[in-house]
């Protein structure tokens, strides 16, 4: 089934996906599985003669190709090096040395725990459970008739066209909607069109909880620290002002929702093992049926494959112990050998947990579980801030593949799929997207200066920050009354974080993480997202059928076109050219 129009699906909107997650992660710490993008584009490239197996096998590979930036910590650790004044991770070698060593671990790892989750306890994975369904609705025989191509199709060439403007006049991207004055203090507006994309994805709780963090950090708490000289800096100094003041404080929030998530999430464990004679209930209903009208209506059950189609374990044990063998030895330029190991097997109990959220909330806590590496190396390195880095950097590698494993598992099993076969487009996916991120990565930093007010980098400064915290036990000197501020700041963080586990369906509760992003997120990255989410909230209240139907279909032309735009405006500047208008 991995035919040739297959694998150029999956590569080429992995490839615009990869764009996209690499230069908004870069620059707002934005990224995304896509795997509902990568179905339907695939879908629209491969056309109406597929079947709904060479659809899966493309959203596979594409998935795999559009998160190595994540897992390869080119959002993350790689700009966090740089920013340290590392030599560590700067050739193109090293590089793709590194990606290697994370790229495949992960996906080895999810291999077992498929008839663990996805048979036995037959977790949701609801963005797996989504795609299956996208899938079924796309070979239904509507889907296409009331224009959706064309709203892709506009949308793309719309935002690829902004993406290209800006890049000559970079002004329209800081509009200054409540004056220069408060302009100064962060309140401009980038009226990008897949930040609007990302924040129509993402909902109405994130969007109005990145507004509440956006108005506490720079309204309220910025203005404030900047006033009383605690942060001595000016207002966007990332290192002594109010942004590395908030920054602090966004981090404190995170750490206390990956305590609390983290430990919500071994207590459901715990729970699992003790009552394994009772079957998990499903979810999801017994099966997703093709319509009725289809030309080619099948049954889609929920029932395992053959056993010829299975991944034997003399398949996935010996690439698994390869592979941790691989990642161990990559990172002997930062950790000991007995570090590394310890390194690659807290990697896998930590993805254990993050896979277990994944399965019941559709939430990857990759953030988490790499700070909780960063912890316990706190006490196994202490003073070693590469080696901090490090071992954070591969608990999220193996989070983020394996995550992406068992979701298109949980795909496949739905709709039938051969799980040898997504192994091996997973594998695929990742192999080829380790040159393409790479190569990508050494463009973006070529052109542009990481970080800067227009690619900030924040994730790689919550890396920097929370490993210097734990190797060295503080933040920078001259901040003032840092300490109470993010004691208060872990209390709030946790507070929100141990009500929201509480009450999951609670739509006023804020999410932590949203409201931490909107809190260090410079207003100008944040408002688009915030507006389109309650835009599209409204949408789907108003008129449900056309939000159903045209949601997914904008908000991906958007965020696709405006990433491809990202790489010609890159290679165009590499070349030579220049905005004609600052």
């Amino acid at each position: 089934m991995l035919n040739l129009r297959t694998i150029s699906a999956g590569l080429i909107c992995g490839f615009m996906l990869c764009a996209s997650n690499l230069y908004f992660g870069l620059q707002t710490g934005w990224s995304t599985m896509g795997s509902l993008q990568s179905a339907l584009v695939s879908y629209y490239m491969i056309g109406s003669t597929s079947n709904p197996k060479e659809i899966v096998l493309a959203q596979t590979l594409s998935v795999s190709a559009a998160t190595m930036p994540l897992a390869g910590g080119f959002v993350g650790i790689v700009p966090a090096l740089s920013m340290m004044g590392s030599s560590a991770l700067v050739s193109w070698r090293s590089q793709l040395w590194w990606c290697f060593g994370l790229a495949f671990f992960g996906v080895f790892a999810a291999v077992p725990l498929r008839q663990r989750f996805l048979i036995k306890e037959r977790l949701a994975f609801p963005s797996g459970t989504a795609t299956a369904k996208l899938v079924c609705v796309l070979h239904g025989g509507n889907f296409g008739t009331r224009g959706e191509w064309s709203v892709l199709l506009q949308s793309f060439c719309g935002a690829f066209s902004f993406g290209l403007i800006a890049f000559f006049f970079p002004f329209i991207t800081q509009i200054p909607f409540l004056g220069q004055k408060l302009a100064y203090y962060g309140w401009s507006f980038d009226p990008s069109p897949a930040y609007a994309g990302q924040g129509a994805i993402m909902g109405p709780v994130s969007g109005s909880s990145m507004l509440f963090g956006a108005i506490l950090g720079y309204a309220i708490i910025g203005p404030l620290v900047y006033h009383l000289q605690w942060a001595p800096g000016s207002i966007n100094d990332g290192t002594n002002g109010a942004t590395a003041y908030l920054l602090w404080l966004a981090l404190a929030i995170l750490l206390a929702d990956s305590i609390v998530s983290l430990s919500f999430i071994l207590m459901s464990m715990l729970k699992s093992l003790f009552f394994l004679g009772k079957p998990t209930k499903s979810t999801e209903s017994e099966s997703l049926l093709a319509l009725a009208q289809s030309k080619n209506s099948a049954s889609y059950l929920v029932q395992d494959v053959n056993h010829d189609e299975q991944i034997s374990m003399r398949l996935w044990l010996p690439g698994l112990l390869l592979s941790c063998a691989l990642c161990a030895v990559t990172l002997s330029s930062f950790l000991t050998p007995w570090q590394s190991m310890i390194a690659v097997c807290i990697a896998l109990i930590v993805a254990l947990l993050a896979l277990r959220a994944l399965g019941e909330t559709d939430l990857n806590p990759v953030s988490g579980v790499g700070k909780l590496s960063q912890l316990v190396f706190a006490i196994l390195a202490p003073g070693r801030v590469l080696t901090n880095l490090a071992a954070g950097a591969v608990a999220e590698a193996c989070a983020t593949q394996a995550g992406d494993m068992l979701q298109d598992l949980k795909t496949g099993l739905l709709l039938g799929v051969s799980p040898k076969a997504q192994f091996h487009a997973q594998l695929l996916g990742s192999c080829a997207s380790i040159f393409f991120t790479v190569a990508l990565y050494r463009l973006y930093s070529s052109v542009f200066v990481i970080p800067s007010p227009d690619i900030p980098a924040p994730s790689a400064l919550i890396w920097l920050d929370f490993a210097n915290l734990c190797a060295n036990g503080g933040a920078a000197s001259d901040l003032k009354y840092l300490f109470p501020a993010s004691s208060l700041a872990f209390i709030f963080g946790a507070f929100f974080s141990i009500a929201k586990h509480m009450f999951p369906t609670s739509s006023i509760l804020p999410s932590p993480v949203a409201l931490a992003i909107g809190l260090y997120l410079p207003p100008r990255f944040s408002l688009p997202r915030i507006i389109a989410a309650l835009a599209a909230h409204a949408w789907s209240k108003l008129a449900p059928e056309s939000h159903a139907a045209y949601m997914v279909v904008l908000a991906s032309g958007l965020v696709l076109g405006e990433g491809l735009a990202s790489v010609c405006t890159a290679s165009a500047a590499a070349l030579g050219a220049k905005p004609m208008y600052p």
